[in-house]
């Protein structure tokens, strides 16, 4: 919940007022626009993959077949998909 409330607080709509976090009709203006905190929830995306693949690491068979692994799953993805995955590695 903590984290919750320093996006809204972060946001425009608190105004920059702590005060902001009890006003129902601003926060659920805010909660309510997927927009508001989209860039927030990617973030998260990308530290719980992180993660996951730094438990990878933890393991050297795990990681021989890596390479392997990775290909499988890019194979599974849409061509367009693909080629954005690929530029941006």
């Amino acid at each position: 919940m903590d984290m919750v409330k320093k996006w809204f607080l972060d946001s425009k709509f608190s105004g920059g007022k702590q005060d902001a976090w009890t006003n129902d009709e601003a926060f659920f203006s805010w909660k309510d626009d997927f927009r508001n905190h989209k860039d927030k929830l990617q973030e998260l995306r990308v530290q719980k993959v992180l993660l996951q693949l730094l438990k990878i690491g933890d393991s050297t068979l795990d990681l021989q077949v890596l390479p392997q692994a990775l290909l499988a799953l890019l194979q599974k993805v849409e061509p367009s998909t693909r080629e954005q995955l690929v530029g941006e590695l």
